[in-house]
């Protein structure tokens, strides 16, 4: 009796199990197919992979522009500039779009950054090398100012004057305080950008914290 209480049929022809599919589609006479080869190698495995995503790629968003290239590798000795001027590299989302860029500072003010919002550029007219403005990554090229901190609303009643320039040619903007009483202090990028007085100068800034504006 079978499960469901009917009569089950028992004959060879009905027990006997269908032959492998690939059995009956083999003709007659012919060996079996070699076995599987072993596995491949990791390598191998990922080249296929990257075969295989290879259509895919133009449509997937990026997660950071590519780096810029290393300098070239040079056998002659660096000019006197070039001994001088030392780059800084640093990546951050300058845009808030999620996509890491790139920005180059050096030690003469120069600055640049490669951006996802020009379509990671390298070009001068689109990192905005050598005089990138603020704008183009405010997280790093400019010390943040808090509004309490020589508040130009402020400025008629306190006799404030606010100024901005890089104080010391490092590629990132300083913030300059002034008054009529002769106080002055500045906002540093070299002094991680504090506001704390004892950073700051606040109210007896020497003229070595921006020697451009003091």
């Amino acid at each position: 009796m079978g499960p469901t209480g009917e009569k089950t049929r028992t004959s060879t022809r009905w027990a006997a199990a269908p032959a492998p599919k690939r059995d009956r589609l083999r003709p007659l006479g012919t060996p079996p197919p070699p076995p599987p080869p072993a596995a491949a190698s990791t390598r191998a495995r990922l080249k296929l992979v990257a075969r295989a995503a290879a259509p895919l790629m133009p449509y997937m968003e990026p997660l950071a522009c590519p780096s810029p290239p290393p300098a070239a590798e040079s056998s002659s000795e660096p000019s006197s500039l070039d001994r001088a001027v030392s780059w800084t590299l640093r990546a951050a989302d300058c845009d808030d779009d999620g996509v890491t860029d790139w920005v180059c500072t050096d030690t003469a003010g120069h600055r640049g950054v490669i951006r996802s919002a020009a379509g990671c550029s390298v070009e001068d007219q689109d990192t905005g090398w050598p005089t990138a403005p603020d704008s183009y990554c405010p997280a790093l090229l400019a010390c943040a100012r808090p509004d309490f901190w020589c508040d130009p609303n402020l400025v008629r009643t306190e006799s404030w004057t606010l100024s901005a320039a890089d104080c010391d040619d490092d590629g990132v903007t300083d913030w300059v305080c002034t008054d009529t009483a002769s106080h002055r202090g500045v906002i540093r990028s070299t002094a991680g950008c504090s506001v704390e007085d004892q950073d700051t100068g606040w109210p007896t800034a020497p003229d070595s914290y921006c020697p451009t504006l003091l």
